[in-house]
C-alpha cells in the first residue's frame, strides 16, 4: 500500500496536477487511410479477390514472414463460394491488383508442389518490415507461436496478434480501395451522361484494356527469366550430367531429343463481331478480350453455314513464360470456348434455343457445368445448364427439360430417350424443335469401334426428328486432340452424316504452347534369356520390303525416332459395314420415333455410305426385318421388339451377333438393374449395370460404389436381371478373383505358313470363359479377407470373339520372346492393311496376312 500511495505521489508532483484533473495522454495517431472509400461495383469482385489475398497473406505473416508468394489456388479457395470464379478470371483479377497497387503487390510465381518443378503464377506482397509493419512489433517467439495456431498460446499474445493482423489487413485494404477508387476517378470523362455513369461497366473495361495494353509492353514478364535464373536445374545441364555418368551407354542415341521451341500466341479477328452480351460475359467471366486464331477461324466458319471439327491439342504449359507471355488469355487451347460462344449466339439471337452436349464420361459434363452458366447469367440468357444422364433422378427429369438450355447428356442416355419418347412425346418436343448447337466432345473415342457405330446411328436417328419437325439449321461441333485433318473430314462427315464440302477441321493451335523437350530413352538389355537373341526376334517379323514401318527388335524407336516425332495421328473410320446388325437395331429404333417409309429408308441407308452391291443386301435385310403396313405405307419395328427396341440393347455391352452362337447378351434388356431396399419406395433403381461390368461388380457380399455411397450388394437375382443394395458405412472395397480361358470354338478358315509344312493358322471364333473363384476385400491395396466360391451364375461368364490361333507343336522349339514379337508381328500385319479395324470388327482377312 505504501508504494502505490507513493507512485501517487510521485505523478501528483511531476504533472502539478490532481491526477483526477490530468489531462488524458495523447492518442495514438490513426492512419488518415479509411476502408469506406466507396468504389463502383464493377469494381467489387475485383476488391474482393484482393481481399481474400491480403486477409491470407497478413495472417499467415504473423507466423512466419510477409513477401512469401501466394498461388492463385490458395487465393481462389479463399474467395466467397458464389458467384465462384474460373481460373482466368482470377488470373486476370491478379494482374489488375499488380497494376493498380505496384508499391503493395507483384505478379509472381510460385513452384506448385515440393517434388513438382512446373512453376505457377502467384501474387507477392511486399515483405513489410520496417517500424510501420504491425507484425514487426511482434517477437520471433510470439509469430512462431501463432505458426502453430492461436488456440496454443496465451490470450494476450493471442490477441495481440490478431490486432496486428487486422491492422496490416486494414492498411493494406484502404491503399487498394484509395487506388480502385482513384481509378474510377480518372475513367470519369465528362462527356458521359449520368446513364452511362451509373454504368459502371466500362470501368472494367478500361483497366482491363491497361492490362493488355502492359502485357503488350512486357510488363508482367519484365526481368522474370533472370528473376528465376537457377530456380531449377537446366535441362541441358541435367542431361549433360547424365551422358557424363559412368552408367551412361548411349541410352539417348543420335537424334532422340527434339526442341520445341516456346510460341507466343497468334489471336484472330471474326466477320461477325460479337453481341456486346456476350464480349461483357468473356470480359466478366473469364478475362478474355481477343480470342486464339483457332478459335476465331471456327467461328468464322460457323459463321459461313459450316459444321467444324477442332482438333488443337491441349495447351499444358511446361514452363511459366507461356503462362506470363504477353498474349496469353487463358490457360487452355480453348476448344470448348469455341461451342460455348456458338450456343450463346444462339441463345442471344432467339432465346428459345437449346443445345446438346455430349460428353463420354459425367467427369468431362461436370467440367463444362459451371462454366457455361456462369457465362450464360453474364449474358443475361435466362435458363440453366443440367446434366440428363443416369444419375438424374425421374422426378427431376421433366424439370431439366423443361427449363434446361444446355442439356449436359451422353449417347447412352440419348439413344434411350429417343425411341421411349420419338417426336409424338410432349416431354421431347420443345427442346428438339429449339436444338441449334449439337457438340460431340472427344470425337476420337468413337472413332473405329462397335460402340462408334451404335453413336453415329443416333446421330442420324437424331437428324431424322430434326428434319421431322424442320429443324433445318443445326451446327454441329466435334472436338478432339488426336485427329488429324486429313481424317478428320471424312470421320466428321461419316459420324454426323455430312456432306464433305460443309465439313471444316480447324487444326491450327494459336494458343500459346512452352517449350517442350522430346526424349527417347533406350534403356539397355540388362538381361538376356540364354535361349533368345536378336535374331530369334527378327525372324519373326515382317521383312522391312511388306512394311514401311516393320518392327525390328527393341530399339525400333530409337533408331527411327522420326517415327514418333514426325507421325501424323490415324484415325479410324466407323465401319458400318461390318456391324450391319447395329445399323438394323439403329433402324428398329427409327421406326418408333418417326414413321418411315420406303424412301425414307433408302435415303438412311444411303447415308452409310456402302458399296452399291453391300447397300442393296442391307437394304433387303432391313426391309425383311420390318414390318410393312400398306394401309399408312410405312414400316414398324419387328413384333420381338415389343415397340420398344432401344429397351432390348445397350450401345456399350451390345455384342456382335455371330452365327451359330447364342450369347447371354442376344436377350433382352442386357444390363442388371441395382435396386436400393433400404428406401421406402419399392424398385427405385440407382443405377443400370451393362452386362459386360455385371460379372465383375454384381455379386452377393460386393461392395458397390454409386456417386460416392458404398452399398452392400445383398442378392442378385440373375433370372429378372435385379441385384438387391443396401447402403453401408463399410470401409473397405471388394475385387473379385477370377482367371480367363480361351479355346477355339468354330473354325471358319484355315492354311499354311509360308516356309512351314505342319505350322497352321486359323482363323475363326474363340470362346473366352472368365471363371471367378471368389472375391477379395481390400482396404486400399491390402487384403483383409479372401471370400471363396461367389460370383455370376455357375461362377463363370462366357463370351466369344474373333481370333486367330496357331497349334503349337512340342516338337517344334522357340524362345518365349520369338512368341511374343510373333503376336506382334501378326497383329500388325492384320491391322496396318485394314484401315477399318477395330474391336469386334471383321478387321481380317487371309490377303491381309502376306506371308
Amino acid at each position: 500500500m505504501k508504494s502505490k500511495s507513493r507512485r501517487r505521489s510521485a505523478s501528483w508532483t511531476q504533472t502539478g496536477q490532481h491526477p483526477q484533473t490530468e489531462a488524458p495522454p495523447a492518442k495514438r495517431k490513426r492512419n488518415p487511410l479509411t476502408v469506406s472509400t466507396v468504389i463502383p461495383a464493377a469494381l467489387a469482385p475485383l476488391a474482393a479477390t484482393f481481399r481474400a489475398a491480403n486477409s491470407l497473406d497478413a495472417f499467415r505473416a504473423a507466423s512466419t514472414a510477409s513477401g512469401q508468394p501466394l498461388s492463385l489456388d490458395s487465393i481462389a479457395r479463399a474467395l466467397p463460394v458464389a458467384p465462384a470464379l474460373s481460373p482466368e478470371m482470377v488470373l486476370l483479377h491478379a494482374k489488375c491488383i499488380a497494376l493498380l497497387a505496384p508499391n503493395i503487390v507483384s505478379l509472381d510465381h510460385v513452384q506448385k508442389g515440393v517434388f513438382d518443378t512446373d512453376l505457377e503464377p502467384a501474387l507477392t506482397f511486399a515483405a513489410d518490415d520496417g517500424d510501420d509493419n504491425p507484425l514487426s512489433r511482434m517477437s520471433k517467439a510470439e509469430r512462431l507461436q501463432c505458426g502453430f495456431g492461436f488456440s496454443s498460446i496465451g490470450d494476450r499474445a493471442r490477441k495481440k496478434a490478431l490486432a496486428n493482423a487486422a491492422e496490416k489487413i486494414s492498411a493494406r485494404e484502404a491503399l487498394f480501395r484509395n487506388a480502385l477508387a482513384d481509378f474510377a476517378h480518372s475513367c470519369n470523362p465528362p462527356e458521359l451522361d449520368q446513364t452511362q455513369k451509373n454504368n459502371t461497366s466500362y470501368i472494367w473495361e478500361a483497366l482491363v484494356s491497361k492490362v493488355i495494353q502492359k502485357e503488350a509492353s512486357g510488363g508482367f514478364n519484365a526481368d522474370f527469366e533472370d528473376k528465376i535464373q537457377g530456380t531449377f536445374l537446366n535441362l541441358n545441364d541435367f542431361l549433360a550430367g547424365i551422358k557424363n555418368d559412368p552408367g551412361y551407354r548411349n541410352q539417348i542415341p543420335d537424334g532422340c531429343w527434339k526442341v520445341d521451341e516456346k510460341r507466343h500466341a497468334r489471336f484472330g479477328t471474326l466477320i461477325n463481331p460479337l453481341p456486346l452480351k456476350l464480349q461483357k460475359a468473356l470480359l466478366t467471366v473469364k478475362g478474355i478480350s481477343r480470342l486464339y486464331e483457332h478459335q476465331a477461324e471456327a467461328i468464322n466458319e460457323l459463321d459461313r453455314g459450316n459444321h467444324i471439327l477442332v482438333s488443337t491439342s491441349t495447351a499444358r504449359y511446361f514452363d511459366i513464360f507461356a503462362a506470363f507471355s504477353a498474349d496469353d488469355n487463358n490457360f487452355r487451347s480453348g476448344k470448348s470456348l469455341i461451342y460455348q460462344v456458338e450456343t450463346l449466339k444462339k441463345m442471344l439471337l432467339n432465346p428459345a434455343h437449346r443445345s446438346l452436349y455430349l460428353f463420354p464420361t459425367k467427369a468431362l459434363a461436370h467440367d463444362q457445368h459451371s462454366s457455361m452458366e456462369a457465362l450464360m447469367h453474364a449474358a443475361g440468357i435466362n435458363g440453366c445448364v443440367a446434366p440428363y444422364d443416369g444419375d438424374t433422378s425421374f422426378s427431376k427429369r421433366e424439370e431439366v427439360l423443361s427449363t434446361a438450355k444446355v442439356l449436359l447428356t451422353n449417347f447412352d442416355m440419348l439413344h434411350r430417350s429417343l425411341n421411349e419418347t420419338g417426336i409424338f412425346s410432349t416431354r421431347w418436343r420443345e427442346v428438339l424443335k429449339n436444338v441449334a448447337v449439337v457438340v460431340v466432345d472427344e470425337l476420337h473415342y468413337y472413332a473405329g469401334t462397335r460402340f462408334g457405330v451404335h453413336c453415329a446411328m443416333i446421330i442420324r436417328r437424331l437428324k431424322r426428328i430434326f428434319d421431322a419437325m424442320e429443324n433445318v439449321d443445326v451446327r454441329f461441333i466435334a472436338c478432339s486432340a488426336t485427329i488429324g485433318e486429313a481424317d478428320g473430314v471424312m470421320l466428321m462427315s461419316r459420324f454426323f452424316a455430312l456432306k464433305p464440302t460443309y465439313v471444316r477441321v480447324v487444326s491450327a493451335n494459336g494458343a500459346a504452347i512452352g517449350r517442350k523437350h522430346w526424349l527417347v530413352w533406350n534403356p539397355p538389355l540388362l538381361a538376356v534369356p540364354p535361349e533368345s537373341s536378336q535374331s530369334d526376334i527378327e525372324r519373326t517379323t515382317r521383312s522391312e520390303d511388306g512394311s514401311k514401318a516393320s518392327w525390328k527388335g527393341k530399339d525400333y524407336l530409337a533408331r527411327n525416332p522420326n517415327v514418333l516425332f514426325n507421325s501424323v495421328p490415324t484415325t479410324q473410320i466407323p465401319d458400318f459395314g461390318s456391324h450391319l446388325d447395329a445399323v438394323d437395331k439403329a433402324i428398329q429404333c427409327a421406326t418408333t420415333e418417326h414413321p418411315l417409309t420406303q424412301e425414307g429408308l433408302a435415303e438412311f441407308v444411303s447415308t452409310l455410305e456402302l458399296q452399291d452391291t453391300l447397300a442393296e443386301s442391307v437394304l433387303t435385310k432391313v426391309e425383311n426385318n420390318l414390318r410393312w403396313d400398306p394401309k399408312f405405307a410405312v414400316y414398324f419395328a419387328d413384333t420381338r421388339f415389343d415397340g420398344d427396341p432401344a429397351r432390348t440393347y445397350g450401345i456399350r455391352d451390345d455384342s456382335e451377333e455371330m452365327d451359330g452362337v447364342e450369347t447371354d447378351c442376344s436377350r433382352f434388356d442386357c444390363g442388371y438393374r441395382v435396386v436400393d431396399v433400404g428406401v421406402e419406395m419399392a424398385n427405385d433403381d440407382i443405377e443400370y449395370v451393362e452386362y459386360s461390368r455385371v460379372f465383375f461388380t454384381l455379386y452377393e457380399g460386393a461392395i458397390f460404389i454409386h456417386k460416392g455411397q458404398s452399398y452392400l450388394i445383398l442378392e442378385v437375382d440373375h433370372t429378372r436381371r435385379v441385384a438387391r443394395a443396401q447402403k453401408t458405412n463399410a470401409k473397405h472395397t471388394t475385387r473379385i478373383r477370377d482367371y480367363a480361358v480361351s479355346d477355339p470354338h468354330v473354325i471358319h478358315s484355315s492354311m499354311t505358313i509360308a516356309g512351314s509344312t505342319d505350322l497352321a493358322i486359323h482363323g475363326g471364333l474363340v470362346k473366352v470363359t472368365t471363371i471367378s473363384t471368389g472375391f477379395n476385400k481390400l482396404l486400399g491395396r491390402r487384403i483383409l479377407e479372401i471370400v471363396e466360391g461367389v460370383g455370376a451364375p455357375a461362377g463363370r461368364m462366357e463370351a466369344y470373339a474373333r481370333g486367330l490361333w496357331i497349334p503349337w507343336q512340342n516338337s517344334v522349339e522357340v524362345s518365349a520372346p520369338g512368341l511374343h514379337a510373333a503376336q506382334h508381328a501378326i497383329w500388325k500385319a492384320l491391322t496396318e492393311n485394314e484401315p477399318g479395324a477395330g474391336a469386334g470388327s471383321v478387321w481380317w482377312s487371309w490377303d491381309s496376312l502376306n506371308m
